[in-house]
């Protein structure tokens, strides 16, 4: 996760593309960098400073199959991606606001039941280890909120503390805005962005 709010332009030859079923090998990619930046199993037990170090950098909680990443690019939400030479920079699913909620999420099922039945929510976003620290997940942040012209939410894990996710978001504009006692025992902060009225994407 990368704690900046910074607008670098993309590099030559790299776009912002929506990722489809049949994307296998961008999927495979986009598994691939999920994976790197899950939560270790053994987190509660690393020693003090390595747990900190991951917390400040960042984590996701689930990563996922490639099967499971292309079901998600056929929803509504789908799957978008800084592609550049066939190669994901960075990623982020979403739920749109008229797709299910899968169930296993329990913290995208309370946002759409305490926050906002039809709620866009941003699921993961995930960015190549070579490519952190350049600000490109922001353009995917604003490419969203253009298209779905709506309120913004997310679940962002409080224990462990995810400082890395919480001081990017932050720096999106996103604000916190509930908690949730997650079914797995980790608190959730549900964050929100308001829209803006017209999105900020180029």
């Amino acid at each position: 996760m990368e704690n900046t709010g910074h607008r670098a332009p993309l590099p030559q030859g790299a776009s912002v593309r929506r990722i489809g079923a049949g994307d296998r090998g961008l999927l495979r990619g986009i598994a691939g960098i999920a994976k790197r930046w899950v939560l270790p199993d053994d987190f509660d037990s690393l020693p003090p400073d390595e747990a900190a170090k991951l917390a400040a950098r960042g984590f996701l909680v689930s990563g996922y199959t490639e099967e499971k990443y292309a079901a998600w690019a056929a929803m509504e939400g789908g799957i978008f991606a800084v592609v550049a030479d066939d190669e994901v920079l960075c990623f982020l699913a979403a739920y749109g606001a008229h797709d299910g909620i899968t169930p296993d999420d329990a913290g995208s099922d309370y946002i759409r039941q305490a926050c906002n039945p039809r709620a866009v929510i941003v699921k993961q976003v995930g960015t190549h280890p070579g490519h952190c620290r350049k600000g490109y997940p922001g353009h995917l942040y604003d490419s969203l909120m253009r298209r779905a012209q709506a309120d913004i939410f997310l679940a962002i894990v409080e224990k462990p503390l995810n400082a890395g996710s919480e001081g990017f978001h932050a720096a999106q504009g996103y604000a916190k805005i509930a908690t949730f006692l997650h079914p797995d025992g980790r608190p959730r902060g549900i964050w929100k962005k308001p829209y803006d009225g017209t999105g900020t994407a180029p």
